[in-house]
């Protein structure tokens, strides 16, 4: 995996933050009953559509959906996708594993 820096300027002195491109699962939960809760997982999934390499969507019971992405992009853009997922009226619960980068 390979690793970027971003340089920004804090408070007059230099700050260095590194990086790093993630891979992994992101498995959502969510009850499909609540009004506009696909439509709006959908929204969000395109906005991050860099990253999400692949997704699957299936019916678990009869209130219950679950989406299972495969991601791989910098870690930021993962955490912020895991978060805007969390925030979505509807969902249940939002996981995701990390698949180490290959040694």
């Amino acid at each position: 995996m390979r690793n970027r820096l971003n340089y920004w300027k804090d408070g007059g002195c230099y700050a260095m933050k590194v990086q790093q491109e993630q891979q992994g699962a992101m498995t959502v939960i969510y009850d499909y009953t609540q009004k506009n809760v696909w439509p709006s997982l959908e929204h969000v999934q395109h906005r991050y559509s860099g990253i999400i390499r692949a997704s699957v969507r299936s019916q678990m019971t009869d209130n219950l959906g679950m989406v299972i992405m495969l991601l791989r992009g910098d870690d930021d853009q993962c955490a912020s996708l895991l978060e805007q997922l969390k925030a979505k009226t509807g969902v249940r619960s939002v996981n995701m594993t990390v698949i180490p980068p290959e040694q």
